[in-house]
Formats: structure tokens, sequence, C-alpha cells
């Protein structure tokens, strides 16, 4: 199920599997960037990007993996305090 999600939402932007633009057919008003892409060919889709566009909301926070080398540290900083 996870997996047709992920490949719907790679359609919506037209990224290849490997989460890169794909080309396609010119836009008006677009430049270089094809199709639906947010970029042109080649160019990463990144997940921050996605996240920005979909959960930008301040009860939708999305955890990454920074946030959680930042909480560990943070919690290991205040071991002794527990």
């Amino acid at each position: 199920m996870r997996l047709a999600e992920l490949k719907a939402e790679r359609q919506k932007y037209n990224v290849n599997d490997l989460g890169y633009y794909n080309g396609g057919v010119p836009r008006k008003h677009r430049g270089a960037v094809r199709g639906d892409s947010e970029n042109t060919a080649g160019y990463f889709h990144t997940p921050m990007l996605h996240n920005f566009k979909h959960y930008n909301h301040p009860d939708s926070f999305r955890v990454t993996s920074d946030d959680k080398v930042k909480f560990n540290h943070w919690m290991s900083t205040d071991e002794a305090d527990f």
C-alpha cells in the first residue's frame, strides 16, 4: 500500500524511482522545467521541499534525521539530571 502511495507521489511531481526529476514536454512560462516537475530534469526531489508543500502546518511537523541527532544529543547532555 505504501509503495502505491509513493508511486503516485512520484508521478505527481514527474520524479523517477530514484527521486530525480524526469524530462518532458515544455510548458509556457516554466523555462527549463518540464511537465509537473518542481525543478529541471536531473535534479533531486528533496524531501524537505515535499514536506514544506504538503505538511507546512503548525500541527503537522515531520521529524527528520537531523532532528533525531539533535534530540539524542540533548538527551545525553541532560542524562545526569535524570
